[in-house]
């Protein structure tokens, strides 16, 4: 490339690209191009708004994670015009409806604008519900590090909440616990077992899949006491 086009391809850059978070926000909204949040993404923190979204991401949003107290507001149109849908709690597929969203799957590539706000009665976080936490059972993040919305669960067999179904990326254990997951909802299929806390789940590698993990995969869980130390051992090696 010749230097002066070099130097107006650089002048050219859009002013999205020079403010634009990548980055999830503690409280904030991130947007994919893909559903299950995979594909492009860029993210707002709360009280940020974007009139007019760029041709990368306009009509082209298919996944939408929130983020600490954020409620998405998002319009069909440019301006924060025209149809609207208030969002708050993280939707991994706008294609396919929801309980909590019926009318969800008219949005799939849909969103024009969007304005991000804060609302700190509509949700727990990890920073304010620490009363929440039991004194023997087990918490589910949805982002590593036991960060972001998160829900405990007690003893004993739970499904998983159709919020985090599928969106479970950390694991705080609390008393002498362990915690057996399993990717369906009937406590059926690929399993796994934590011994104790497990700050990212991209690191528990599948047994029967070995090119894919434990994140984002968790449809049901049994919360239940250790079992003596020789058992654990002899499982273990299995």
């Amino acid at each position: 490339m010749r230097p002066l086009a070099f130097i107006l391809a650089l002048c050219s850059v859009p002013a999205f690209a020079q403010w634009i978070s990548y980055q999830a926000p503690p409280n904030g909204a991130c947007f994919f191009t893909r559903s299950n949040f995979r594909g492009e993404r860029f993210c707002l923190s709360a009280n940020e708004r974007m009139e007019r979204l760029p041709s990368t991401f306009r009509r082209k949003i298919a996944s939408v994670r929130l983020y600490g107290n954020a409620e998405l507001v998002a319009f069909d149109q440019t301006d924060l015009q025209g149809q609207a849908l208030t969002i708050a709690t993280s939707v991994s597929d706008l294609g396919k409806s929801s309980d909590a969203y019926a009318g969800s799957k008219y949005w799939n590539r849909r969103i024009a604008s969007i304005r991000v706000v804060d609302n700190p009665g509509h949700v727990h976080s990890a920073q304010t519900a620490a009363d929440a936490r039991p004194a023997v059972g087990a918490c589910f993040y949805r982002e590593p590090s036991f960060r972001g919305q998160y829900f405990c669960l007690s003893l004993g067999r739970h499904p998983v909440p159709r919020e985090f179904l599928h969106d479970i990326e950390s694991i705080t254990c609390y008393g002498d616990v362990q915690v057996i997951a399993w990717d369906h909802e009937d406590f059926t299929g690929g399993r796994i077992r934590v011994w104790s806390s497990a700050p990212d789940l991209h690191e528990f590698i599948r047994e029967d899949e070995r090119n894919r993990n434990w994140a984002n995969r968790i449809a049901s869980i049994e919360v239940r006491m250790k079992e003596p130390k020789e058992i654990q051992q002899r499982e273990n090696r299995e």
